[in-house]
């Protein structure tokens, strides 16, 4: 049995053995959309994501911004119980005899006994205005996605006096970060030339 919890970023699985939890190899896991993989609607946890606590029955997984962010931008997966499987490769984890774990093959992925979504509203944390790069960086506390980006969203002022200039950024170029958590918005030549000049 395992929970999936994209609330707080713990991945929880429960085994029948005593497992050691420093050998974990969270690659060895995929998050998919449906006992059979459907292309497009999986995600295997990467590196980044670590192991918490100690040996025991019960494995707890850390997941990265890394690899929240890449399952929370898939439409389709990990958005309710009734699509978040799971499939494991025997080499994710090793038990107190030293053996490979039993598999969990794509066909038989187990849905998640426990689900909670990502209901957490990104705030912004910083803004960087890069004239060496042209690009303006957002820095959000949580994952985002670009999907949901309005096109001229973005609006700037040179001070927080009653009357500030007032500059909109086009938004359409714009891309995340490896993690989703930082929008980059591309400054036009236009967009360099008035920061620049006022």
């Amino acid at each position: 049995a395992y929970s999936l919890d994209l609330n707080i970023a713990h991945l929880v699985l429960t085994f029948s053995n005593v497992v050691i939890n420093s050998t974990q190899y969270p690659p060895s896991i995929r998050i998919q959309s449906a006992r059979t993989a459907v292309q497009g609607l999986y995600y295997t946890l990467s590196v980044n994501s670590s192991y918490k606590g100690l040996s025991g029955y019960i494995v707890d997984i850390a997941l990265s911004p890394l690899d929240v962010g890449a399952i929370n931008s898939i439409s389709g997966l990990a958005k309710s119980q009734s699509n978040t499987f799971l499939a494991m490769k025997s080499d994710f984890i090793i038990d107190y005899l030293g053996a490979n774990v039993l598999s969990i093959r794509d066909g038989s992925a187990l849905m998640a006994s426990v689900f909670i979504p990502d209901m957490r509203s990104p705030t912004l944390l910083n803004a960087t205005l890069d004239l060496n790069t042209d690009t303006l960086l957002l820095a959000f506390s949580t994952s985002i996605k670009l999907v949901t980006l309005l096109n001229n969203s973005v609006v700037l002022l040179s001070n927080i006096s009653a009357h500030p200039f007032v500059y909109t950024l086009a938004t359409a170029a714009a891309s995340t970060s490896a993690d989703y958590q930082t929008l980059v918005v591309p400054l036009s030549v236009y967009d360099v030339y008035i920061f620049q000049t006022k």
